[in-house]
């Protein structure tokens, strides 16, 4: 918010001393309006207004009360009433019941502000005036028990429609939300069949069509020469066009598409825009509106650029898996020079940006490693506490040397799942081995990491 309007007198000045690593402490003064700390006296933000910082997480709240508190519900308003205290940062979460009642809470707590779009990030002082009515997850848009009985949730953006029992106006939830393809093709995938079993489930978690960004390819294909001259060029347009949205890491249609997408934004002079169209999770559908903007002609010159550099570029690669791949490492593996003894070999990666099997990338002409996505699969049947299937990518124990530290990659890479029960009786007679933990004594210096034979 913009305070520079405020009187020196109601700005309060707050010494602090930051000790260093290896260096001297410093001391920083800090300043705090009433409308919050003031961020822009930093070489980061230096701005010529003064702007303080606004936001709920300066609030007292209790997300760990709220958690605990979910964990002892027993319905649906005893899971909504334990969610109220949580404020930051704000979550999507889903519930089912063993009654049957399915259900989706945003938990979060919002200033109710005017539902427009603000022209700048800095706001005018009299905005604080909305933080008088801060509402939490229940007085925000609530999915219950629907129709099609399914609730699904994948960082889209909310029903902005107010759930008819809170009587509250409309207010903006968020601004920035990630696009609808994950929601859609899930939704697809479930409505293939009227019942679906585990082994449905399954399928959908390790999905990796995109039928969004086929729309971008045809587009694309539109400007792309009918009869190119080259050999390659002619085998990636006939990539392009076969291709049906799938990020599998054994084809090569994803690769075909990215790579002439990365080139065709670089031609257009697009590049600069890319990373902060990533930022919001819409790069894609963004760059589809560019393209569709551009003079036919510059499109046309751009891609014909484009296919060239990335015929050639398939031809040595020739799969999504080759250019886009897992690399797994400790947070040591960060360390120069030593970091490598902390690094497990690369392996190639399914999914893209917007497929229900998410792994993240960049709008990019060269190979990378999957910077975030899907880390953890599972599947739970209700009726029987026994039926728990589980994934992690990578392993159960964090502890170097461990015999756990990454034993579950080869499973996620095949789709698998572990079985986890839940009664007593079943978990002593599924797990014969017991661990027994006990606090160490004064001094008693820790045991040595158990190691599996071999």
């Amino acid at each position: 918010m913009d305070v520079s309007g405020l009187p020196a007198t109601e700005f309060r000045d707050r010494p602090v001393t930051v000790r260093v690593r290896g260096g001297r402490p410093r001391q920083l003064r800090l300043r705090e309006s009433p409308l919050g700390p003031v961020v822009s006296d930093g070489p980061l933000m230096a701005n010529s207004r003064a702007t303080a910082l606004r936001w709920v997480g300066h609030r007292p709240s209790d997300e760990i009360g709220a958690m605990m508190a979910v964990a002892r519900a027993r319905d649906w308003d005893g899971f909504c009433t334990a969610l109220s205290g949580f404020a930051v940062s704000g979550l999507n979460m889903v519930y089912a019941g063993g009654d049957g009642r399915v259900g989706h809470f945003l938990a979060a707590h919002l200033p109710r502000r005017r539902d427009e779009r603000p022209p700048d990030l800095i706001i005018p002082p009299d905005a604080a005036d909305h933080w008088h009515d801060v509402v939490d997850g229940r007085q925000l848009p609530l999915r219950v028990d629907p129709v099609d009985g399914v609730i699904i949730s994948a960082n889209d953006a909310p029903d902005t429609a107010q759930d008819a029992a809170s009587g509250t106006g409309a207010f903006p939830i968020g601004f920035f939300f990630a696009p609808p393809d994950r929601a859609t093709r899930i939704r697809q995938l479930l409505g293939a069949r009227p019942l679906l079993s585990s082994l449905d489930l399954q399928r959908v978690q390790g999905d990796v069509i995109v039928p969004g960004a086929l729309s971008l390819r045809d587009l694309l294909l539109a400007h792309a020469p009918l009869a190119p001259a080259r050999q390659a060029v002619r085998a990636l347009v006939d990539t392009l066009r076969q291709w049906d949205g799938s990020y599998d890491q054994r084809q090569p249609g994803a690769l075909a598409f990215e790579l002439v997408l990365a080139g065709v934004a670089r031609e257009l002079g697009r590049t600069r825009l890319v990373k902060p169209y990533q930022i919001v999770w819409h790069a894609q559908s963004l760059l589809l509106e560019d393209f569709q903007r551009a003079e036919p002609a510059a499109l046309r010159r751009g891609v014909e650029r484009s296919l060239g550099r990335a015929a050639h570029t398939l031809a040595r690669l020739g799969t999504w898996g080759r250019f886009h791949q897992f690399r797994l490492q400790h947070p040591f593996g960060r360390l120069p020079l030593l970091g490598r003894r902390f690094r497990l070999p690369p392996f190639p990666a399914d999914g893209g940006n917007n497929s229900v099997y998410k792994a993240g990338h960049a709008i990019t002409d060269k190979p990378h490693a999957v910077s975030f996505g899907s880390c953890a699969r599972h599947i739970s049947e209700l009726k029987d506490p026994d039926a728990n299937r589980f994934v992690l990518l990578g392993g159960q124990d964090g502890w170097l040397g461990s015999a756990n530290y990454a034993d579950q990659i080869g499973l996620w890479r095949q789709g698998g799942y572990m079985n986890l029960p839940l009664r007593p009786e079943t978990a002593r007679a599924s797990f014969p081995h017991k661990t027994y933990l006990r606090p160490l004594s004064a001094g008693e210096a820790p045991p040595a990491p158990a190691r599996r034979p071999d």
